[in-house]
């Protein structure tokens, strides 16, 4: 599916939120991530300030509030683990 027909059916799937993460963190957080299985803290690429920003990233894109007892380094730990976050806790629009 591309991402304009997920856009349309109101879905969007990993693969499409990994690439838009890819994008959003090095254009809002200025960190270059050239693999989605990159260890975001273990290499120091997103520091406590960095995933502070990440997570309003992941509400003002996605709609994702990230619960507290979410908030577990596994879940965030690379891109592809984000967007798989992303695609299980975003709100998802009804078409009529």
């Amino acid at each position: 599916m591309n991402e304009a027909i997920e856009a349309e059916a109101g879905v969007l799937s990993a693969t499409t939120i990994e690439t838009q993460l890819l994008r959003l963190i090095r254009e809002r957080l200025h960190v270059e991530v050239v693999d989605p299985e990159s260890e975001l803290f273990e290499t120091g690429l997103v520091d406590s300030l960095g995933f502070v920003d990440l997570l309003m990233i992941l509400s003002q894109e996605y709609g994702v509030e990230v619960d507290v007892s979410d908030l577990d380094t596994d879940n965030f730990r690379t891109v592809r683990r984000i967007a798989d976050y992303v695609v299980k806790h975003a709100p998802t629009t009804s078409q009529p």
